[in-house]
């Protein structure tokens, strides 16, 4: 499984024309994430290979570090996450440690133009203190030195795509059933998150 590495261009079509100009959720905004994960890093693990597929961007993060994913679908209809995605991708490549990876992180999204794009993110500033209040959040990626260098592998292994999908199309949504189904002795769906926002 290959990343797309280079997610900086995606095209916009009807179903996400609307979304390429509003903010995009960088971060959840769901109540008891803690308790999710809480209770997500109890379930037994599967024999094979893990599989997660998820929607959205950061929480994904976490669900990944907390069930030690061996591989990552990541979804979404917003155009602009696919940049997130590749700046995600950049400062983890380049990061030595968390702490440098938040400061890459910043810069890379400030060279792209995108800090602004952030949903409920008024300036670098709040960025910086949403993104550095991780290091100690429970159950973040970021609050040990073991998750982030986990998910950083993820990223440097190449085991992550990200695309851009639509979930109310069906006929995508058998594509993915198929895919699955086809790729079912290399590993096992593990987790599934569908963002509760509404786009």
């Amino acid at each position: 499984m290959a990343v797309s590495a280079n997610c900086n261009k995606y095209p916009v079509d009807e179903d996400n024309e609307k979304l390429s100009s509003m903010a995009s959720y960088l971060f959840s905004n769901e109540t008891l994430s803690c308790d999710t994960l809480g209770t997500i890093k109890e379930i037994p693990m599967p024999g094979t290979k893990k599989l997660h597929i998820g929607f959205g961007f950061w929480f994904n993060l976490d669900l990944i570090a907390q069930r030690k994913s061996d591989y990552v679908v990541i979804f979404d209809i917003d155009p602009t996450l696919a940049q997130f995605y590749y700046c995600l991708s950049l400062a983890l490549r380049q990061s030595i440690s968390r702490i440098d990876f938040l400061e890459l992180f910043i810069v890379i999204l400030r060279r792209y133009n995108l800090v602004k794009s952030i949903h409920a993110i008024n300036n670098e500033q709040h960025l910086r203190s949403s993104l550095t209040s991780f290091l100690t959040a429970e159950g973040s990626w970021l609050n040990s030195v073991e998750n982030y260098q986990f998910v950083k592998k993820i990223f440097v292994d190449e085991r992550i795509i990200f695309s851009l999908f639509n979930i109310s199309d069906s006929s995508k949504q058998q594509q993915v059933f198929i895919w699955l189904s086809n790729n079912r002795h290399r590993f096992s769906l593990d987790t599934l998150y569908l963002t509760n926002i509404y786009e």
